[in-house]
């Protein structure tokens, strides 16, 4: 099974617009919850209209175990009728290299309300299973950043920053500490 490695980090809203310029890819997204409890999730999610998927994620021996799995348009929508915590975001997709020249792959995502206004942006960068933090955090994260999230700390998870006034409050908190 495929572990999930993942740290987070918060940035200014006003690194959309950085985000975009060094994108190497940008993809919409829209997705919701099926089910979801401490240490578990049941998401669905569409990307760019044209792939729909259901993923399952579940804490089990100190690791996140992620299982994917293809779905059809009709099914997505099904579902999506009665999905919670529904959200839709911007994913641009961020390859950098770091001092030795590796590349680095790096998501920035731009939450968006329902006018289509971003309300948050949250940086992510996966790791293999047994990298505890990346090599390097690159200039678009490092000028932007306003809150390195713990590993543990799941108030960052997305089925929680769905909830936009929840996501603005926990902005507002981190935004006045700097």
């Amino acid at each position: 099974m495929p572990t999930e490695n993942e740290l987070k980090y918060l940035l200014r809203l006003e690194a959309e617009e950085e985000a975009k310029n060094a994108a190497q890819g940008t993809r919409h997204i829209r997705q919701g919850y099926l089910a979801f409890t401490k240490g578990m999730s049941l998401r669905i999610r569409e990307t760019n209209n044209t792939r729909f998927e259901m993923t399952f994620k579940q804490k089990a021996n100190n690791r996140v175990i992620e299982v994917e799995k293809k779905l059809d348009e009709r099914d997505f929508e099904d579902l999506w009728a009665v999905a919670c915590n529904r959200l839709e975001k911007i994913r641009y997709d961020v390859m950098v290299r770091d001092h030795n020249g590796n590349k680095s792959s790096w998501e920035i995502d731009a939450f968006k309300d329902h006018n289509h206004e971003t309300y948050i942006m949250i940086a992510e960068h996966e790791m293999p299973e047994d990298m505890l933090e990346p090599d390097f955090i690159p200039s678009i994260i490092q000028d932007n950043l306003l809150f390195a999230v713990p590993r543990d700390d799941d108030r960052f998870a997305s089925k929680k920053i769905a909830d936009v006034k929840y996501a603005q409050k926990l902005f507002r908190q981190h935004y006045e500490c700097i």
